[in-house]
């Protein structure tokens, strides 16, 4: 099963109803959908995801070098895992 995280704010932790129907269906496939504000704590919370979604970081512009720090330390993390994945495989 996949492990989903839709990344949304602090300023908008609730889904929207599109959102919340995006995660519906995705659940309704058999993913597990958690969803994490990108700015409510460490990046380290979205390293157990397979993927994570950008769908509601709306308040990335009142803190756009906070957003690309998180943005890079989790590009960084996939990095880290793909190489892992081509020398263990």
């Amino acid at each position: 099963m996949a492990k989903i995280i839709i990344a949304a704010c602090r300023q908008y932790p609730d889904l929207s109803a599109s959102n919340a129907a995006y995660a519906a269906a995705l659940t309704s496939q058999g993913a597990e959908v958690e969803i994490l504000a990108w700015n409510d704590g460490p990046p380290e919370r979205f390293e157990n995801a397979d993927v994570t979604v950008l769908r509601q970081t709306w308040d990335y512009q009142a803190d756009p070098g906070g957003f690309a720090a998180w943005a890079s330390a989790l590009q960084a993390r996939e990095v880290e895992r793909a190489l892992a994945g081509s020398v263990a495989g």
